[in-house]
């Protein structure tokens, strides 16, 4: 049978026999695994480390498992938790429901044990492609980040630097060194201006720069903080 990688699984019932059970199966899968008995207290397991799939029942006092799952579903440090929802209501309208209200997976009680591990193994794969596709998203960024800034400050710097030897060039010429050091005032200018673009971007719109590069759209990546 395929083992899935390890991982952080929290686990939510408040009968204490079935969080026995599912907490046994699940570390017997070679995971970690955190327990609560409702909603409520889920929530402040949530913080730190955040886990990688949350196993929960439907009917809790306090705080019921479909109010968790759109709790964590609303908030965007929690919305990417893969989601299994634990319930005996095997209506349509409840399992419609239950995924409405973002569950990712529905499993009715009473469940088999090696489809609730297979069902976990599936969300942890789901779970690790998207934080592959964010991480290479992040990267891409990056990456067009740096070209946009590696081609605008290397023509501020090669200002700098033309500039700079015209004034060594010619020392005893008074006007030709005040107008290089002006020039070169201005580049440094642009270039503290660069720094606090940067420092603004709220998002990574961008443009291609040469062939199929792609540099980051400096000026829609910092109009929404400038308005």
């Amino acid at each position: 049978m395929e083992k899935a990688a390890k991982a952080t699984i929290l686990v939510v019932d408040d009968d204490q026999t079935s969080l026995k059970i599912i907490s046994k199966l699940l570390k017997a899968a070679g995971h970690d695994v955190l327990t609560a008995k409702d909603g409520k207290e889920a929530l402040t397991l949530l913080a730190e480390p955040e886990p990688d799939l949350v196993v929960s029942d439907w009917m809790m006092p306090e705080m019921s498992g479909l109010e968790l799952c759109r709790e964590l579903k609303s908030n965007d440090k929690t919305s990417g938790v893969y989601f299994i929802l634990l319930t005996a209501k095997s209506e349509t309208e409840n399992i419609v429901q239950g995924l409405d209200g973002g569950a990712d997976e529905y499993l009715v009680k009473p469940f088999d044990h090696k489809e609730l591990v297979a069902r976990v193994r599936t969300g942890l794969r789901i779970r690790a492609l998207q934080k592959e596709l964010i991480e290479s998203e992040r990267l891409a960024a990056a990456a067009q980040m740096a070209v946009t800034f590696g081609h605008k400050l290397n023509n501020l710097l090669q200002s700098v630097v033309g500039f700079a030897q015209l004034a060594l060039s010619s020392p005893s010429d008074t006007e030709t060194t005040v107008t290089a050091l002006s020039q070169i005032e201005k580049a440094a200018q642009r270039m503290t201006m660069l720094v606090r673009q940067l420092q603004q971007i709220r998002s990574t719109p961008t443009k291609i720069y040469i062939g199929q590069t792609k540099m980051l759209d400096l000026d829609s990546a910092t109009s929404r903080r400038q308005r």
